[in-house]
């Protein structure tokens, strides 16, 4: 058995096992105070020990660990019959009048001062315990450490996770943006004839729509569809007007339907080379975003934010989860970015943002994946 499980709540907190609620809230805040005054020191120190770092972070873990227990009489019970914690007549756990959490040692107001308004908005889990504040997106500010998470594991800052979450996105978008050019270039470069024919079938549908907007009879709409036989004169299927003719609206737009069947024609013969240059442009952002994780639990954008990714039960980021994880927003992206366009990747990107309102501080990438971000 390690140290930190021969320890109660109570030797964490240094309080009697008889002790009221207003005595565990007391002893909590001060050794809180104490806990957090010890991160910023060995954090703030000239040459910083990862090792001292770790330690000091995972005694303030337990510290708040233990103030989520003992301030829970369910919870409470729970442990004084782990550790053998006996009481006689008179000495039984009481619910207090006065049943808020404290948030982060700092100076609340109790239940008991608050209306009776405020305290039906108070978000509370199941079992009638308050849920911790929610914090906006660029709060410096760190969260409190879900009760589901492993002991010794804190949640970065907000601002800090969004900005690292920003330059791992600035990386994709230039990836994507290398694979649109690259791609138009290779395409060009494997099917020469197809892409000058579709650049002539281009040219010949918007003479063809030109022609349609002029006034019918006139002498420019008689312009237009002669340039419109020009540029459609190298596509066989569609079929020139006379000359001098007067088409009608609807002859025009037959001749655009024909051009459009025989574009989409080419482009399902170009649909091969330009699926390879997205499983290219996937296979490269995945490349960027999964070994680095797996050796550390950190892409470039969490390594300058000092943050990292772990598996739910605190251990090291593993393949299968890192695929899972960052896998699968990134195919989302890519692959329906041809039907919605930019916001496939905006829907992708809510998904991700949405760890602020999750219980576990998770995303939906987490949750598919069972994974954490943690501070460090």
């Amino acid at each position: 058995m390690t140290d930190d499980e021969a320890q109660s709540h109570y030797d964490v907190l240094g309080v009697d096992p008889n002790a009221s609620k207003d005595e565990i809230r007391e002893a909590y805040r001060a050794r809180l105070t104490e806990a957090q005054a010890a991160v910023t020191e060995v954090e703030t120190a000239k040459r910083p020990d990862p090792d001292a770092i770790s330690a000091a972070r995972a005694e303030e873990s337990r510290v708040r660990a233990a103030w989520q227990v003992l301030s829970d009489p369910i919870q409470r019970a729970r442990h004084d019959e782990t550790i053998g914690v006996t009481r006689g007549p008179g000495s039984e756990i009481r619910e207090d009048a006065d049943t808020d959490d404290v948030d982060d040692g700092a100076d609340e107001e109790s239940e008991s001062d608050a209306t009776p308004a405020r305290r039906a908005a108070t978000p509370r889990t199941r079992d009638g315990r308050e849920l911790p504040p929610r914090q906006g997106l660029f709060s410096t500010e760190r969260p409190p450490t879900p009760p589901s998470w492993p002991p010794g594991l804190l949640p970065p800052p907000p601002r800090a996770r969004l900005l690292a979450l920003g330059i791992d996105v600035l990386v994709l978008a230039i990836i994507m943006i290398a694979q649109q050019f690259l791609g138009v270039l290779i395409v060009e470069r494997i099917y020469p004839e197809q892409t000058d024919k579709l650049d002539h079938i281009a040219d010949c549908i918007d003479a063809l729509e030109s022609a349609g907007e002029a006034d019918r009879g006139s002498n420019q709409r008689a312009n237009r569809i002669e340039r419109a036989n020009r540029e459609c004169e190298t596509i066989a299927v569609v079929e020139p007007f006379q000359e001098g003719s007067n088409p009608s609206d609807r002859q025009i737009e037959n001749r655009i339907e024909d051009a459009q069947n025989r574009e989409e024609d080419l482009q399902s013969e170009l649909l091969p080379a330009q699926l390879g240059v997205l499983l290219v442009a996937v296979a490269l952002a995945l490349l960027y975003l999964v070994p680095s994780s797996v050796r550390s639990g950190r892409t470039l954008g969490k390594h300058l934010l000092r943050i990292h990714v772990v598996q739910e039960d605190g251990s090291k980021l593993r393949f299968g989860s890192a695929m899972s994880r960052y896998g699968t927003p990134v195919l989302a992206a890519f692959l329906f970015s041809s039907i919605l366009g930019p916001l496939a990747f905006a829907l992708v990107l809510f998904g991700v943002l949405t760890w602020p309102r999750n219980p576990k501080l998770q995303g939906l990438h987490d949750r598919i994946a069972h994974t954490l971000v943690v501070d460090g």
